[in-house]
């Protein structure tokens, strides 16, 4: 496909392309940018008001060789049992397998079957018998006890979000909207931010600051509460976050049909829905408002 012809297709969703994002665009790579495309439009003083904001978005990678995706996955397994490992006293999966009474091993859920999962780690896998909702792909602990090479599951632990943690506030009334699958974020005279990607955000006023996860595409409240206890949202290779929800943050803002706040562990969860979303940075409260108001 031709440069002109890529510029146009991205003009069509009122996307304007830099220099170095329309060269490392081709015909193989378009069609995953062209569903992430988003109106990005950015008026944002850095320091205007007392307010200071910084913004990180995953970087997009332009090629991919095979080894990639096995080191996000890698890469995003060590993180995340790195964060389990804090909690527990777990040993490997093939250490576990030679020995019997109540152990606790750190894994990958490979696959579900009917009477658990099987659950492995870089030394070997493990099936488990376990009445637990678990996914392929969660990273977990499970403690039970081991007979003939099998774990009869009594406890699972994920990464989740610690109760003990700095918690951040700022000074900040903070409307949020949903736009053409987008989030825009404003507080009306200082900031205005339109994100259609996962974004982190860390607003500074008045010696306070608050940090800002917001996640573009509709999930419901459960999911978005899955996700902070997962503590990683699925990314595709091409994005060079692995998806690994850290620092936590103090508010999540998601882009869901419905109109919800909710607290999970600490973190503010808000969807606007149809609605203006008011949110106090420095209390935490949720007023919504009708956008005809």
């Amino acid at each position: 496909m031709e440069k002109g012809q890529i510029v146009r297709e991205f003009l069509n969703k009122g996307v304007l392309l830099s220099r170095d994002m329309l060269e490392s665009i081709n015909d193989g790579n378009i069609g995953f940018y062209l569903e992430k495309a988003c109106p990005e439009t950015i008026v944002l003083s850095p320091i205007k008001a007392g307010v200071h904001v910084e913004i990180w978005k995953p970087e997009i990678k332009s090629r991919l060789a095979p080894e990639d995706f096995h080191r996000h996955i890698l890469d995003r397994y060590n993180l995340l049992r790195d964060m389990i490992a804090k909690k527990t006293a777990a040993i490997s999966i093939n250490t576990a397998r030679r020995e019997s009474g109540e152990k606790t091993i750190i894994g990958v859920v490979k696959e579900t079957t009917s009477h658990g999962f099987v659950i492995e780690d870089p030394t070997g896998e493990m099936e488990v018998m376990s009445t637990k909702g678990v996914a392929a792909g969660d990273v977990i602990g499970v403690t039970g006890q081991v007979k003939e090479g099998l774990l009869l599951e009594s406890g699972v632990t994920y990464p989740d979000v610690p109760m003990i943690r700095d918690y951040g506030k700022a000074d900040l009334l903070l409307d949020v909207q949903s736009r053409e699958n987008c989030l825009l974020l404003t507080d009306r005279n200082t900031i205005s931010e339109k994100i259609g990607t996962i974004a982190l955000l860390r607003i500074k006023k008045s010696g306070g600051a608050a940090t800002i996860l917001a996640l573009p595409g509709s999930r419901s409240k459960e999911e978005l509460m899955s996700i902070l206890k997962k503590r990683y949202i699925s990314t595709h290779p091409h994005q060079s976050n692995l998806g690994i929800i850290e620092p936590v943050p103090d508010v999540l803002i998601a882009d869901s049909p419905d109109s919800f706040s909710v607290v999970y562990k600490g973190v503010l969860i808000v969807s606007p829905g149809s609605k203006t979303a008011r949110i106090n940075l420095q209390t935490k409260e949720v007023e919504f408002v009708d956008n005809n108001a």
